[in-house]
């Protein structure tokens, strides 16, 4: 065996001996599959009876004018007749019952708002990887910095804002905060069903800010830099 062919074999004496004391070498983590925002909401009240669904626009709005001119009946505005009948022979025309769909419109009402807010029970507690987009809110009365997180940019300004189960009330403890409004960024932390409701200007004037979801933030990619671990700082 000549010098070389010597080396070699104490080489990997050498690393085989070091495997045995240290274990396997660990192997580099893969980055986390960002979560998907169809993830976080409660995937068992989606699914309801909404007859309002079906309706055109031109029936949705004639039904509409029939339950407006009947409270304004049942208040006494009896000049209200004519207009209400006229209503209801349209809808009539239009092969809608009033009477039944009307009967539904609070259990219906109802189906919505849980649809819309409840969060997905099996991601409590979670942490998980997701994107969006950040909108910077006022600072939580401990001081603690705190930005939204929506899944498409423009909304809560040109656009209303999201259900609230699409939408991420996040924690900061370290130095990231958005450059601006609507900033694209990936997060990672646990989230929390922590559903929170606040109102400030974003850029049209007040707006309400009611989110299922609350994080802990723990990193941040705002896409100029691999994503860091956030710096925390002891309180004063």
């Amino acid at each position: 065996m000549n010098q070389s062919e010597i080396r070699a074999a104490l080489g990997l004496i050498a690393c085989f001996s070091l495997t045995l004391v240290f274990g396997a070498p660990l192997a580099t983590a893969a980055p986390a599959e960002p979560l998907g925002w169809t993830a976080l909401p409660d995937p068992a009240v989606q699914t309801y009876d909404d007859p309002f669904a079906e309706l055109s626009s031109e029936q949705l709005d004639a039904l509409i004018s029939v339950a407006r001119l009947r409270e304004r009946l049942a208040a006494g505005q009896r000049t209200e007749q004519e207009n209400l009948d006229a209503a209801e022979r349209k809808l009539s025309e239009l092969s809608v019952d009033a009477d039944a769909l009307l009967a539904q419109r609070w259990a219906v009402a109802e189906r919505r708002r849980k649809a819309a807010s409840a969060g997905n029970p099996e991601l409590d507690g979670e942490t998980v990887t997701i994107g969006g987009f950040a909108i910077p809110g006022p600072a939580a009365k401990d001081g603690t910095k705190i930005v939204y997180l929506v899944p498409q940019p423009g909304l809560c300004s040109h656009m209303p804002p999201p259900h609230p189960n699409q939408m991420l009330r996040l924690r900061l403890k370290g130095e990231w905060y958005p450059q601006w409004i609507h900033e694209p960024v990936v997060v990672t932390g646990r989230i929390y069903l922590d559903p929170t409701e606040n109102s400030f200007s974003v850029v049209d004037g007040p707006v309400r800010m009611n989110a299922t979801w609350s994080m802990d933030v723990e990193a941040v990619d705002t896409g100029r830099q691999r994503p860091q671990p956030m710096v925390f700082r002891p309180g004063p």
